[in-house]
């Protein structure tokens, strides 16, 4: 310890009882005034800060003044203010006089303003506050983002308390106390008595301790552990007396607990250790959303019990919570991205205290907490001196406790290594628990491994392998997202996968998904658009959050059959310590519960068999585990598969009656009629009833290929046993020429065939990502047909990652959506049964029938009159505007843009509302937009958002097609819109240019239009960073696919399942 005796451990903690004083502890919260001076800015080394003179001036970065009360009852007391969260470099002054600096803007700290609040009724306080992102964490803001706390304290005190379990061979626990005490006043004979009790407020230990020591060891015997599962806790008070007069009381919680590391493993209590995880980052005072414990709530229902924490440490707050519900805790220091993001300050000599004094201030708060479990020196950094200094600190202090570093292959072989092994965006196919060197795109191509690239690992290490980064949610894949909601279930195939080879895999700790909550900025610019959350911006569970409870669920069913009056299945107990016969387990039938008992350790397996009432005639039999009050999990097993039905009309359909004209094909029949133009070799029309249903088609999808305007080359049509048959060919320009061939039935029926009669394009290419390779060939592959904007209505049976899902959930196994809920009623429904979309008011459907291999979305279509390219006439462009052709994606492949400030184009337009389109990319910068001469949106920038870079390859960063602006609500009459240039660009863009692509204008009198696309195949294949995907999709010459549907008119009752 003699190294760190300049650091200090020695943060009082907070009374709970003061002499004569009835609120020791008050929570202020000042109404600042503040003064920018933030263009005054100190360039000052941070080895320049002292004790003895300001290290910012009266008028530098941010002043923050407040009038502080100081209550009668603390003048003869010490007195302290308690900053959390302040900085990042802090000067204070009170009263004008000088008091302190500190460095660090994520941690607690104390100022004692004893000597210059006395005898006064309150003081004025000064904070000059700077940020340092440059230096430790590109995170390190100036601002008060925490608690303020005035504490009155004895002048003799205590003046630190820690607690460390230890237990014997025997299993007995004993309870070291590190302490100290301040005695401001000698005279009079002081003493300091600890009492130990449990959760019926029973003293289970009392000692004396020597005021004189600062370390003592209290036997405490046979006490009940903590855990996650179980997170009992013990109370601790210290009292300092003085004779017979009681100075302080604090009052702490204490859990016991044991940790061994052993060949591999984590033994907690003597049990393997297994971390169910999630990244979080504890919200700050400003922002919008703080209530933590809610947010700790939903992490226990999700079966979350690990906590990796980023950016900074937790609070005391947060750390009381986590010790209260049970949870596991990573603590992370302020150190995040040096030598990335930040300068290179690990080696650094004049960086020496600052990176130990914030380690030490993350200590403090944190060694009493039993859920911490894991100290991390940082994230996302190069090991250097610096790191290594602190990694031999915490060692000196705590040497329980393992200790964590976020790129362990960056320490050098010669130095101890770390007591877990940090990996980060490690792919499910790679064995789990192996030491792997950072997976950011340094790797090569072609690997000859399940992954397609090269990994660097260590060998030789019997170290646990934690993986702090893992099954990142959809996020830096905007336009994949935007396009396709149903990737937020796509993405339960990834943690399910991971967690069960995690689970199996001896040498691997467990891990956290990235992320918890979805950052929108509001805490930094550099994490705007982060969507990377189970839970959104609003603290509310995403479609991500049902996964990561189903993954991590503590207890697994499988193999579930009923026959004859039997119900057997086997069962896993997941749970790091908890019996199953702690849980309550019952299943439900015919709306009858039936709880049954079981026993079974944690890690085993067994094959239940229950008996059922022979009476029941229910389809659904529900199994569940219930554990302290939380559903753990919930499976189901149907005795049959439910049929997705329409209540259709009953009409006899009779014969087709076909003709034909020099540009037309109509057939008909008493149910339905389809006309098809021959120039163009289409389906025009399809009408149930004379009502219209289809409205174009058929067409290929195959996204991310991009294919030329389809010309028809060939069209026949032939009376057939089932009704009639259609023969479609034509080219989609030089890409590839396609036949369509449509048996129509004549009840409505359509069995519609493709077959890819020439290619002359390959498919997407196979792309590095930063972390990962995208696969290449198609995101999806299938037929859409055009269907009018009036149906709303989508019914669905699928196939399901989960036999239950919540009855909101967007991937429901069965379901209606409307399209009022655009999320829902788009997505995909992977595998389905069969759907049926239906529009309500002229009471027509369409039914697509499968067997689970096709998968459905639908896409609005504005309507074609209502668009208006870049090229259009009617657009008037002032100033120096370029004409660009960019056939990679742009709206009829081509752009207009202008970089020039001032330079303008307007539009007329009649409508209610307008939507401008255009591509983001690295030369884009700012513009302007005025609605009849008032301006309406400033500043809409064309730049990519940060978080669309991670999730690019470089030379594929260009974004199409990205909604700009919209406005609704408009009046019915002409408008002008400006766009104007402003010459602006955000911070790293490489020009300023505005590139437009095309408008939509909104009429009143226009549905718009639904792609039905039903697709064979699909893919996500940008979700990289280790996540599951599909094959590479793709098709080739001669290869066929195709779907049913079936146009129905519905009873006046509607539809159901």
């Amino acid at each position: 310890m003699e190294r760190f005796k300049n650091i200090s451990l020695r943060l009082p903690p907070l009374p709970d009882f003061v002499e004569n004083i009835n609120n020791p502890v008050i929570e202020i919260n000042p109404d600042w005034r503040i003064n920018d001076f933030s263009d005054k800015r100190s360039e000052k080394l941070v080895s320049e800060i002292t004790k003895d003179e300001p290290f910012l001036l009266d008028e530098e970065g941010l002043r923050y003044q407040t009038y502080i009360s100081i209550p009668e009852e603390f003048q003869n007391k010490t007195i302290l203010l308690r900053f959390n969260r302040t900085g990042c470099i802090a000067t204070v002054r009170v009263d004008g006089k000088f008091i302190r600096n500190h460095y660090g803007g994520h941690t607690q700290w104390d100022c004692d303003i004893t000597d210059v609040a006395q005898n006064k009724a309150g003081v004025e306080v000064q904070l000059n506050l700077q940020d340092r992102p440059g230096e430790l964490s590109p995170y390190a803001k100036a601002g008060v983002f925490g608690s303020i706390k005035l504490i009155a304290l004895p002048r003799s005190y205590i003046q630190s308390l820690y607690t460390e379990p230890v237990r014997d061979s025997d299993g007995n626990y004993s309870l070291n106390l590190y302490y100290g005490t301040v005695i401001g006043e000698k005279e009079g004979e002081y003493t300091l008595k600890a009492y130990i009790s449990d959760q019926n407020s029973v003293d289970i230990a009392t000692a004396d301790l020597d005021i004189n020591n600062t370390r003592q060891k209290i036997f405490c015997g046979k006490v009940q552990e903590w855990d996650s599962e179980h997170p009992n806790l013990y109370r601790l008070k210290l009292r300092l007396m003085n004779g017979e007069k009681i100075l302080e009381e604090t009052v702490q919680n204490v859990g016991f607990r044991s940790i061994e590391k052993n060949s591999g493993q984590i033994l907690w209590n003597g049990r393997p250790l297994k971390l169910r995880g999630i990244n979080y980052r504890e919200p700050l005072c400003d922002e919008p959303y703080t209530d933590i414990k809610r947010d700790l709530m939903l992490f226990k229902q999700a079966n979350i019990n690990y906590i990796r924490g980023l950016f900074y440490p937790f609070s005391d707050e947060f750390l009381s919570l986590c010790d209260e519900m049970g949870f596991y805790v990573e603590n992370m220091a302020p150190a995040w991205e040096v030598d990335s993001q930040t300068r290179s300050t690990q080696n650094a000599p004049e960086y020496r205290d600052v990176y130990l004094n914030q380690l030490s201030e993350m200590l403090q708060t944190g060694l009493s907490h039993v859920s911490v479990t894991i100290w991390s020196l940082g994230s996302d950094s190069t090991w250097g001196s610096n790191f290594r200094e602190g990694y031999r600190m915490i060692k000196a202090i705590d040497g329980t406790r393992p200790v964590n570093f976020h790129f362990p292959m960056s320490i050098p072989e010669e130095e101890p290594q770390m007591d877990v092994w940090s990996v980060a965006h490690a792919d499910y196919r790679l064995p789990l628990d192996k030491h792997y060197d950072t997976m950011v795109i340094f790797h090569t191509h072609g690997s000859d491994n399940p992954i397609g690239y090269a990994t660097g690992s260590a060998t030789g290490y019997q170290i646990p392998v934690l993986h702090t980064v893992f099954a990142h949610l959809p996020c830096h894949n905007r336009d994949q997202i935007e396009r396709d909601p149903g990737i937020h279930e796509f993405w339960g195939e990834s943690i399910k996968r991971f967690w069960d080879i995690m689970w199996k895999t001896r040498g691997t700790l467990g891990g956290a998904v990235m992320a918890a909550v979805d950052e929108d900025g509001t805490f930094s610019p550099r994490l705007r658009d982060h969507h990377w959350g189970i839970l959104n911006a609003k603290h509310e569970p995403k479609p991500e959050y049902y996964h990561i409870k189903m993954a991590y669920a503590p207890v697994k069913v499988s193999n579930i059959e009923i026959k004859e009056d039997k119900l057997r299945f086997t069962v896993e107990n997941r749970f790091n310590h908890t019996n199953l016969n702690e849980v309550t387990a019952k299943y439900v039938r015919d709306g009858k519960e039936k709880v049954f008992q079981l026993e079974l350790a944690p890690g085993e397996v067994k094959t239940v068999e229950l008996s059922l009432d022979p009476k029941g005639e229910g389809n659904r039999t529900d199994i569940c585990f219930d554990y302290r009050n939380i559903r753990v999990y919930e499976t189901a097993v149907f005795s049959q598969k439910r049929e997705l039905k329409a209540r259709a009309e009953d009409v006899k359909p009779e014969s087709f009656k076909i003709t034909e004209d020099d540009r037309t094909i109509f057939i008909e029949n008493n149910i339905c009629s389809f006309l098809f133009c021959k120039k163009t070799a289409l389906m025009t029309e399809g009408r149930l009833d004379g009502k219209l249903v289809l409205c174009g088609g058929p067409y290929l999808q195959a996204t991310r290929l991009k294919l030329e305007q389809w010309v028809g080359t060939w069209i026949s049509c032939t009376m057939s046993e089932k009704g009639a048959r259609v023969v479609l060919e034509g080219r989609y320009g030089k890409v590839c020429s396609v036949r369509f061939v449509l048996d129509i039935g004549i009840n409505g029926e359509i069995d519609t065939l493709c077959t890819i009669l020439s290619l002359s394009k390959h498919m997407p290419h196979t792309v590095k990502a930063i972390i990962g390779v995208d696969p290449g060939g198609l995101d999806e592959l299938g037929i859409h047909y055009i269907v009018p904007g009036s149906f709303s209505r989508l019914e669905w049976r699928r196939e399901g990652l989960w036999p239950v899902y919540p009855d909101d959930h967007i991937g429901r196994p069965e379901g209606l959506a409307l399209a009022e809920n655009p999320d829902d009623f788009r997505s995909m429904k992977h595998h389905i049964y069969g759907a049926i979309l239906t529009d309500p008011e002229n009471r027509t459907g369409i039914k697509v029938v499968s067997d689970k291999t096709h998968s459905i979305r639908l896409e609005a279509q504005p309507d074609p009159d209502c668009i208006i390219d870049d090229r259009d006439e009617r657009i008037q462009y002032h100033g120096t505007w370029y004409s660009m052709d960019d056939y990679c994606g742009n709206y009829c492949d081509t752009e207009t843009l202008s970089r020039t400030k001032g330079d303008y184009l307007e539009f007329g337009f009649k409508g209610t509302g307008i939507k401008v389109y255009g591509p983001l990319d690295v030369l884009h910068g700012k513009c302007n937009i005025s609605i009849d001469g008032n301006i309406v949106a400033e500043n809409i920038s064309q730049y990519l958002s940060p978080v669309d870079f991670p999730g690019a390859s470089r030379g594929y960063e260009k974004r199409y097609r990205v909604l700009l602006f919209e406005i609704t609500g408009l009046e019915y009459k002409e408008h002008v819109m400006r766009i104007t240039v402003t010459g602006e660009h955000e911070a790293g863009a490489q020009g300023s240019y505005v590139s437009i692509d095309y408008f939509v204008v909104e009429k009143p009198d226009t549905d718009g239009q639904l792609k039905l696309i039903i697709n064979n195949d699909y893919n996500y294949t940008r979700l990289v960073r280790g996540n599951f995907m599909r094959p590479k999709v793709e098709f080739k010459v001669s290869d066929q696919f195709g779907n049913r549907i079936r146009l129905i008119k519905l009873k006046e009752d509607g539809e159901d399942l």
